[in-house]
């Protein structure tokens, strides 16, 4: 039965009306792989939805759209401290233009499968000393319904023992009011158990979808 708004019920509303439909109107698809490489040469690969953009994603979003000086929502780096993002010049700032994001896209993997949470700013577990990933983001694909944008990072294990990864996270380095880059974990999935053997390179991806 399809809604019926207002006295004169000629304003009628489909019944599905501000729910998520599937493929109608504009959509944004991500995934996640993991892949653990020797070298060239391809071992395992896993992939799965994505579905874990955290507070601090939504926040910075938010900013983009709400560009009004000292009153941008702060974010919290992965030290847990907050900060004000420095979404374009502050009178109250030392003077000059600052980008906004200070560095590209970085990736790192981490050992613990607790529970997925908007409120995570960071990993909640850690693999050893090893920390960002090297990471490239590309454009790979745009037409008149499609782009597809990707970011992805490795890793290899060089500690002389294996470890296992349950978790990465997809951070981006943001610029606090004085001008100085802050790490912000916007995005973390859960991947399952990878074991990455000593010697052997482990690499994560995220692939984001947009299509009209």
């Amino acid at each position: 039965m399809d809604k019926i708004i207002g006295a004169d019920k000629r304003l009628i509303l489909p019944k599905d009306a501000g729910r998520l439909s599937g493929p109608e109107g504009m959509g944004v698809w991500a995934k996640w792989e993991i892949e653990i490489r020797d070298g060239s040469r391809l071992l395992d690969k896993r992939e799965g939805p994505s579905h874990s953009f955290t507070k601090n994603f939504g926040k910075f979003i938010r900013n983009l759209f709400d560009i009004r000086d000292e009153v941008n929502e702060s974010l919290v780096q992965l030290s847990g401290a907050s900060y004000f993002p420095r979404i374009k010049s502050n009178p109250a700032c030392s003077g000059g233009d600052v980008r906004a994001i200070a560095a590209a896209a970085r990736i790192r993997f981490g050992n613990s499968s607790a529970a997925l949470d908007s409120n995570q700013f960071d990993l909640q577990g850690t693999i050893l000393s090893l920390t960002f990933g090297a990471t490239t983001n590309s454009l790979i694909s745009e037409d008149a319904v499609k782009t597809e944008f990707k970011s992805e990072g490795q890793v290899t294990n060089s500690t002389g023992g294996s470890f296992t990864v349950q978790e990465m996270g997809l951070y981006s380095q943001v610029n606090n009011e004085p001008g100085v880059s802050q790490d912000t974990l916007m995005l973390r999935d859960l991947t399952g158990a990878v074991v990455v053997a000593d010697g052997l390179t482990i690499l994560g991806r995220w692939t984001f979808t947009l299509a009209v």
